[in-house]
């Protein structure tokens, strides 16, 4: 892999992904600004995670849709071990989790998507429902509104097949180990959050888990962007959020901005960026206090996520320094 500066990257947009987004997330932004409640806004982000593996993990809207279910599903289960508050029971969620996220991009690259949003959305989505009791018929909503905006965002189908063809290390080769990849950042931000009843702690998680690429120069590139977007974008934001008016309009023009930008940039610094930026936006409207835990989480969560991959990728060196001794 070629050396490559952190600051050196391109504003250059992803159209068809920036209209994509904006239809799969309508339905629900909609819906939420009808009924004036932040809860479905977790619609939007659902239609998100089916979406964004859509021309990567599969192209089947079939399959976008089933993943919405079972991420929907997960999220619940997420938000009752939540409120149930046991270390035990979650650390049990999050261990079966991570394996079977890392077994299955470790099997086919190509569903490192589906594995990361997988992951992302149960845990996402778990927290923000802490805060809302649910009935049947809402939970039913939900689905069908995230189904609407992926049967929206699906008009542009992708031309082609996927082929895929799994295939797993075997046990006794060195990179076996990265089956494990997501193991270690999870079960250390999910101890930090449950033990120090962090708030906003999905952002722990999902941070850690952004930075686990398993070649160390494409990791050092990675930490060094997020920790440059980081700082740049949530210090931009938290200042701006001192001057801006308590506003729906805010709240929702920076979740609409900030699901777009998913996808929307094609180098990875300025998405990572206005992804910062933006979130601290929409919780500095809510609350400053708020923000300021998202800027430290995420902070944190991306040193877990850097000082875990680092430690698994120098036992694979060792691993493989030894078989080839052998």
């Amino acid at each position: 892999m070629t050396n490559k500066h952190p600051l050196v990257f391109s504003l250059e947009l992803n159209p068809r992904w920036i209209v994509m987004s904006a239809l799969a997330i309508a339905p629900g932004i909609t819906y939420a600004i009808w009924q004036q409640s932040a809860l479905w806004l977790v619609a939007p982000f659902l239609a998100m995670c089916g979406i964004l593996p859509y021309g990567g993990s599969y192209r089947t809207i079939w399959l976008a849709l089933l993943n919405v279910v079972v991420i929907c599903s997960l999220a619940f289960l997420v938000k009752h071990l939540i409120l149930l508050h046991s270390l035990p029971s979650m650390l049990i969620f999050i261990v079966c989790l991570a394996l079977v996220a890392g077994f299955v991009d470790s099997a086919e690259a190509q569903l490192k998507s589906f594995s990361s949003w997988l992951i992302i959305g149960s845990i996402y989505g778990g927290e923000h429902l802490v805060a809302y009791s649910l009935g049947e018929s809402d939970v039913l909503k939900l689905i069908l509104l995230a189904f609407a905006g992926i049967i929206l965002a699906t008009i542009f189908r992708l031309q082609g097949s996927i082929r895929l063809e799994p295939k797993l290390p075997r046990v006794h080769e060195p990179e076996f180990i990265f089956c494990f990849k997501y193991l270690l950042p999870m079960l250390c931000t999910t101890l930090l959050w449950f033990k120090l009843d962090l708030h906003e702690a999905q952002w722990l998680v999902w941070s850690s888990l952004s930075v686990v690429f398993l070649e160390i120069e494409a990791l050092y590139l990675r930490f060094q962007q997020r920790s440059l977007a980081v700082i740049l974008g949530c210090s931009s934001g938290l200042l701006l959020s001192h001057f801006l008016p308590v506003s729906e309009f805010i709240t929702y023009l920076s979740l609409i901005l900030l699901l777009l930008s998913l996808r929307g940039f094609k180098d990875y610094f300025p998405a990572y960026f206005s992804r910062c930026f933006l979130v601290v936006i929409y919780a500095g409207n809510h609350s400053l206090a708020i923000a300021y835990e998202r800027f430290s989480n995420v902070i944190l969560g991306g040193l877990i996520g850097f000082i875990c991959t680092y430690c698994l990728i120098k036992v694979y060196e060792f691993l493989a320094a030894r078989v080839q001794k052998l």
